[in-house]
């Protein structure tokens, strides 16, 4: 008796969570803006011959190399007291040259400068 309380409890706090979202997120007003897909500021249904900003692709590829270099240190953090410490000290040498690299090469490509 007690689990079908509980499963109905549960079911019926859904219910009121789900109709509770349905109330506060109605739409209310429909706008030719709010209708269109969002493309990095530039309108999907207009001017089709507007210039794309390369650097701002390539500063966001740039950004991608950090994340994913990023992403292969976090292992490193959580292996670190098993790792020996000349291992974990080449590591974040190998991190820095690529970071060191990678500025150098935005820098030399002139991608840093936002005048276009």
């Amino acid at each position: 008796m007690n689990y079908l309380m509980l499963v109905l409890f549960i079911i019926i706090i859904g219910f009121f969570i789900y109709f509770l979202n349905m109330f506060i997120c109605m739409v209310k007003f429909r706008s030719k803006e709010k209708c269109i897909p969002y493309e990095c500021g530039f309108d999907p249904f207009f001017k089709n011959h507007l210039p794309v900003s390369i650097p701002f692709y390539l500063i966001g590829l740039m950004f991608l190399v950090f994340d994913i270099e990023v992403v292969m240190l976090i292992p490193f953090v959580f292996f670190m007291f098993y790792l020996d410490s000349l291992y974990i000290m080449n590591m974040f040498i190998l991190f820095l040259l690529v970071m060191l690299l990678t500025l150098f090469l935005e820098w030399n490509s002139k991608y840093l400068d936002w005048l276009f």
